[in-house]
């Protein structure tokens, strides 16, 4: 019973502080450019996140790191996670999370470019 309560209690906190940090939150874009190492076979990564709120515009850079698919947006959630936007105790995926709270996801992922456009981004 006891651990019931607390699950409950430990969910209400996560939606008011979600209400409260993020509810002027209007959209977030994350922007990616992707290169494949042919050599090695890898992939790489560098973009930004950008958060619209009501009168501001936050920019926030991922800088160049491996990764694959949808990586970049594990990464991208981990930096809003960072930057207080996001309740460090959300467990849900940054889609959903969007979802929930009523916030435009807007993703790009640019492939097939060259290591120095990730570099210089």
């Amino acid at each position: 019973m006891k651990t019931k309560l607390k699950m409950i209690i430990k969910h209400y906190a996560q939606v008011f502080y979600l209400f409260i940090t993020n509810r002027k939150v209007k959209r977030i874009k994350v922007h990616v450019l992707e290169w494949l190492d042919k050599v090695n076979g890898n992939s790489y990564f560098a973009g930004e996140v950008i958060v619209y709120r009501k009168n501001q515009i936050h920019n926030y850079l991922l800088p160049f790191q491996y990764g694959y698919g949808e990586q970049y947006l594990y990464e991208a959630q981990k930096l809003l996670i960072e930057k207080e936007i996001m309740s460090p105790n959300c467990s849900t995926p940054l889609w959903r999370y969007c979802e929930e709270n009523k916030i435009v996801l807007d993703t790009y992922k640019k492939e097939n470019c060259l290591k120095r456009d990730l570099k210089n981004f």
